[in-house]
């Protein structure tokens, strides 16, 4: 795909006092589900620990707070979806192929079980006045990172004569994040992926040449 930027200050959380028994990536992945599906405010630290399989206390040790949790949940989850966003939209050519095959990807991850979990960057954006200003930034940079590889997809496309060379390329590009921001928040409603397929259909009759 065109570069997509995913990299991130590391989040530091405390060192345990004796030996980890637990995988961290396994750990925050299970506080991912949480926050998803509960929103930060809603997402309990006892929810949360039990999530993960710890007691509050080892939570606490591992983290500074449920801030510095979240934190490295958001960090492991734009990391990990980056990955894989950046393998699908590399593997095709030009700028139509590589936005269809994005919107591929968030129909699918918009619809069944996947979907019903709901989004963290979009969860956490209907919260963004809550945060605190470092997380309400790394939140927005989520959001921009995602545009940005928008912005490069559409300019590739308009190159190469695959998408509409009229349409200024950051309107294509927040108009498409706008639809796919859209479809992780429909993913609630348990939508079919023919309903979600037909809406990205539309996007790409758009930007046609």
């Amino acid at each position: 795909m065109v570069k997509h930027n995913h990299a991130a200050a590391p989040v530091k959380h405390k060192p345990l006092g004796r030996p980890r028994t637990y995988d961290v990536d396994e750990a925050l992945d299970r506080a991912i589900d949480v926050f998803c599906e509960r929103g930060y405010s809603g997402a309990s630290i006892s929810a949360l620990a039990q999530a993960m399989g710890l007691v509050t206390g080892s939570l606490y040790k591992a983290f500074k707070d449920k801030e510095a949790l979240f934190m490295a949940a958001l960090q492991r989850y734009n990391a990990r979806n980056g990955r894989v966003t950046d393998g699908i939209v590399a593997a095709e050519t030009s700028g139509m192929e590589k936005l269809r095959a994005l919107l591929k990807l968030y129909v699918s991850a918009s619809h069944s079980v996947e979907g019903l979990k709901g989004c963290l960057v979009v969860t956490s954006a209907v919260e963004l006045t809550t945060f605190s200003a470092q997380v309400a930034d790394r939140v927005e940079g989520c959001i921009e990172e995602l545009k940005g590889l928008l912005m490069r997809i559409v300019r590739l496309g308009q190159r190469d004569g695959s998408i509409n060379t009229s349409i200024e390329p950051e309107a294509a590009a927040v108009f498409i994040l706008c639809h796919l921001q859209g479809l992780r928040v429909m993913g609630k409603l348990n939508p079919s992926a023919h309903e979600l397929g037909l809406a990205s259909d539309l996007v790409v009759t758009v930007l046609k040449p």
